[in-house]
């Protein structure tokens, strides 16, 4: 393989991940950088591309990847990056001009396009990125932590979004990556949150990240007395999750959704004004989400070592992808630890 080729992790089809050779990105225009890419993780969203198929209009084949750590090894002109610089990236690339834009509401902008879902992304040896994108990390923050910065991103936002107070109760339901990063967050907030999971494997997780973790029967006794939850975190897509969450939340609480599902979820107008519960979707991360996610990880207020449960050549994805989808639960997060020596 020359200089001017590289490896890639692409999505052809569903089901159909392939690591091809490529070209390499050259000649940043201006405004952007060219990364050598360290380390990439793989996220619930890449496995459900894969099985199910892209979201959109997606043009196929698309490199993956999302969660991106890499060093500027070019740039472009009007960049005040410098070569050298390790970074991560705000994967979600809104148009700047709309009338969400102009809030402050990125996150929300319709016309936003995110680099590994719906453009080329990072499960590559080298990825072109907009500067702008960027957030520079202190080298001493090893990539593959670094690659959690995005996950902990929809965390922050989450969190953000609903402001809790450190007097107040919270219950997370799904003890995944997400989950656990939100619990994380809301313990950094000051409160002391309860995770809901029925996986035993993950509830040995909980215990290993400090989190307070019980299986669904159990929740309910612990229902914070006979008031409930101020909030509740639903960090999965299943309906069962969200039925939950109303159930263990108080009346005039508030219902996060952050898991990405497809079931209906048998609810009433009426139950819902009986219970004058609030139900806040929380969609993604922004740029200042990822900022502020990068600041936690680096001061090790949020130290993400015990997510991580498998590190993978990017020779290996095909195989990754078939056993993720073969045993979900079984690993948490799996990173690709890119160094350009294995062809």
């Amino acid at each position: 393989m020359g200089t001017g080729m590289m490896r890639a992790v692409r999505l052809h089809g569903t089901g159909d991940v392939r690591v091809d050779t490529i070209s390499r990105p050259v000649a940043p225009a201006p405004g952007e950088v060219i990364l050598e890419v360290l380390a990439a993780g793989v996220c619930g969203t890449d496995l459900e591309d894969w099985q199910s198929g892209p979201r959109g209009d997606v043009q196929l084949p698309l490199t993956m990847g999302h969660e991106i750590c890499g060093v500027v090894t070019e740039i472009g002109e009007d960049v005040e990056l410098e070569v050298g610089d390790h970074v991560v990236v705000e994967v979600n690339l809104p148009c700047h001009s709309c009338g969400w834009c102009a809030r402050g509401e990125s996150a929300l902008c319709p016309f936003l396009i995110a680099l590994g879902l719906q453009a080329d992304g990072g499960m590559a040896e080298a990825v072109r990125v907009p500067a702008s994108a960027c957030v520079v990390i202190p080298t001493t923050l090893a990539p593959e932590m670094a690659v959690f910065a995005e996950p902990l991103a929809v965390a922050v936002h989450a969190v953000r979004r609903t402001d809790p107070m450190p007097e107040q109760s919270a219950v997370i339901i799904g003890g995944g990556p997400l989950g656990l990063l939100v619990a994380a967050v809301l313990r950094v907030r000051g409160l002391r949150p309860l995770l809901v999971e029925p996986d035993p494997r993950r509830l040995r997780v909980a215990a290993a990240f400090g989190i307070d973790a019980v299986e669904p029967p159990a929740s309910m006794a612990l229902r914070h007395g006979t008031w409930g939850h101020d909030f509740a975190y639903v960090a999965t897509g299943a309906s069962e999750g969200v039925l939950l969450a109303r159930r263990l939340a108080r009346r005039g609480g508030t219902i996060v959704l952050l898991g990405v599902g497809s079931e209906p979820i048998p609810l009433t107008s009426s139950e819902l004004l009986d219970s004058a519960q609030v139900i806040v979707p929380v969609l993604s991360h922004a740029l200042r989400d990822v900022r502020d996610a990068v600041e936690l990880l680096s001061f090790l207020q949020v130290d993400p070592t015990p997510l991580l449960s498998r590190r993978a050549s990017l020779n290996e994805a095909p195989i990754v992808f078939e056993q993720l989808a073969g045993n979900p639960g079984h690993t948490m997060k799996c990173i690709f630890i890119i160094d350009g020596t294995e062809r």
